[in-house]
């Protein structure tokens, strides 16, 4: 007797559209699973494909795939949140770096941007109030930019190290924006009103080695700062002592009180 032999579900037919359709939204939903999946190579692993992540001893370093000019999408401010959640609830990890890529830290949101709704989820809004408010102190290395929306996360993190060339600006009020992430209360908190009230009306880039930003940089480095973040990261760990933005009053001080 010669028994039936099972082949499976027929293949789709490529000429019927139904079935088409169906193969793409399965091809979609693989990508997208796939995407989700932490591929890890060396160490190195994606979250979406927008933010590098990579363990050094027990500091996460997070990397803002954003491309040359740094861009902070919606898709990337998504992920970092992400990462950052990730990053607190893993055990192994004690202090989370985050920096750019391509010799950038982050040119903000693209202006085209701010023509479509931003989803509250992964507002610039809430990505720095995750920043600060991690359980696990995290420390901004900049090289390249960080402008607006940039300068609004660099700023939410606990200590920030900059390559002395870097440039760090407000340029928002100049496209005729507010600027956005939390950079009107926690500039000043750094530097005093009068110093960060002209650094938002003027929307210049101030390198890292000016003396004005002295008290919103705890080092200036003439090469990477992401070493030095990385070592700074792992002995604050250590201690269980930082202080966030929000907390900071430095130039709120009167001189004249």
């Amino acid at each position: 007797m010669v028994g039936s032999v099972s082949r499976g579900p027929a293949a789709p037919n490529r000429t019927d559209p139904t079935a088409r359709s169906h193969t793409a939204c399965q091809q979609q939903t693989l990508s997208v699973y796939l995407a989700r999946v932490d591929i890890r190579l060396g160490g190195v692993f994606d979250v979406a494909g927008q933010v590098q992540q990579q363990d050094e001893g027990a500091v996460r370093v997070l990397s803002m795939a954003g491309g040359a000019s740094g861009a902070l999408t919606a898709a990337l401010r998504g992920d970092l949140i992400l990462a950052i959640q990730e990053a607190n609830n893993a055990g192994g990890v004690q202090a989370i770096v985050l920096t750019g890529t391509q010799g950038s830290f982050s040119a903000g949101i693209n202006v085209m941007d701010y023509d479509t709704p931003m989803p509250d989820a992964s507002s610039i809004g809430t990505l720095t109030r995750v920043i600060e408010s991690s359980a696990k102190p995290v420390i901004a290395a900049i090289d390249g930019a960080a402008l607006g929306a940039g300068l609004a996360i660099a700023l939410a993190a606990q200590v920030r190290i900059a390559r002395r060339a870097a440039r760090l600006a407000a340029p928002d009020l100049k496209l005729g924006l507010v600027p956005s992430g939390g950079v009107t209360q926690r500039l000043p908190r750094l530097i005093g009103a009068a110093a960060a009230l002209d650094l938002m009306l003027s929307g210049r880039p101030v390198l890292a080695g000016d003396p004005l930003l002295e008290p919103v940089l705890d080092a200036v480095v003439d090469g990477d700062p992401v070493p030095v973040a990385i070592a700074l990261a792992g002995r604050l760990a250590q201690s269980g002592v930082w202080t966030r933005s929000g907390q900071r009053r430095d130039g709120l001080v009167d001189p004249a009180a």
